[in-house]
């Protein structure tokens, strides 16, 4: 190991223990701050543990309701959603059968003309082979 090694060695371990130093004031800041918040807010807080907790608990039940009454209002607009899609499905294949029957009475229609038609000519065919 040369002399450079030994140099970049020793400015990595300082650089280390730099930063082990700032984590811990850091941590200790944190801490610091947490318990002093803590402390702040229970000598300042307006209103007892009590109703503190009965407010929450108002609160809480507040929500549901309001979540319950939404949900209701969201199932009731996903049923008449529903419902007409159904009705637009139904008036959709009502048309599109008859369609499909209407297709279908032109293409026997055509069959039986076509019929028709090559009746009259093996006919007219024969006549003047006659």
């Amino acid at each position: 190991m040369g002399i450079y090694a030994l140099i970049e060695k020793k400015k990595r371990e300082q650089k280390r223990k730099e930063n082990v130093k700032v984590a811990k004031v850091a941590s200790l800041t944190a801490v610091t701050g947490a318990a002093l918040g803590s402390i702040v807010a229970l000598l300042f807080a307006p209103k007892s543990g009590k109703k503190t907790r009965a407010d929450i608990v108002e609160k809480t039940n507040e929500t549901k309701d309001n979540l319950s009454e939404k949900g209701v209002a969201l199932k009731n607009t996903l049923n008449s959603k529903v419902a007409e899609s159904k009705k637009d499905i139904k008036e959709a294949k009502v048309k599109i059968s008859n369609y499909l029957a209407s297709k279908k009475l032109k293409c026997q229609e055509g069959c039986i003309e076509s019929e028709v038609t090559a009746e009259v000519e093996e006919k007219v065919e024969e006549e003047t082979i006659e």
